[in-house]
């Protein structure tokens, strides 16, 4: 990351001093520019998904298949983002593929232990970071990552609510 941060800067400083090229390639520059911060953000997520899910494994836990049917979810919205960086498309295709998986990682099993639920929590917290890179402002794109089940779904009452 910090090697991108560099280049970007660099690639700033130049597009600047080259007046025949500075309108287009300055604003690719700052796009990119734009989108390292939710990147790192993202990265360090999922690096922690991944020596929690190391953890899980080596442990013996159970991990709910929802929670790793979320987790290959995430992998596809990742690449899917990649994709579309690498085509110079609009990510916003990818938000509600984003969305969708958020509202999903609101349901927590009752049989999840502490790795399960870290699993799930840097879910939620990758899909922040891939919505804001995806544009969305980081307000908005948390509001669209519920916090609970009845925040997504108010009409839901549990079993022992009844």
């Amino acid at each position: 990351m910090d090697a991108l941060r560099d280049a970007t800067a660099e690639a700033l400083a130049a597009a600047r001093l080259a007046p025949l090229l500075s309108g287009v390639h300055r604003d690719q520059v700052r796009q990119i520019q734009e989108m390292i911060g939710p990147l790192g953000l993202a990265v360090r997520n999922v690096r922690v998904l991944v020596r929690r899910s190391v953890a899980a494994v080596e442990d013996g836990e159970f991990v709910p298949p929802t929670y790793t049917d979320m987790v290959e979810a995430l992998a596809q919205a990742a690449a899917t983002v990649q994709e579309q960086l690498v085509d110079q498309a609009p990510l916003a295709e990818v938000q509600e593929d984003l969305i969708t998986l958020a509202r999903r990682s609101t349901w927590s099993h009752p049989q999840a232990g502490l790795s399960a639920e870290v699993l799930r929590a840097q879910v939620r917290s990758t899909v922040v970071d891939l919505l804001v890179l995806s544009g969305m402002g980081p307000a908005e794109a948390r509001r669209r990552v519920p916090a609970t089940r009845e925040e997504y779904d108010p009409g839901h009452v549990e079993d022992e609510d009844r």
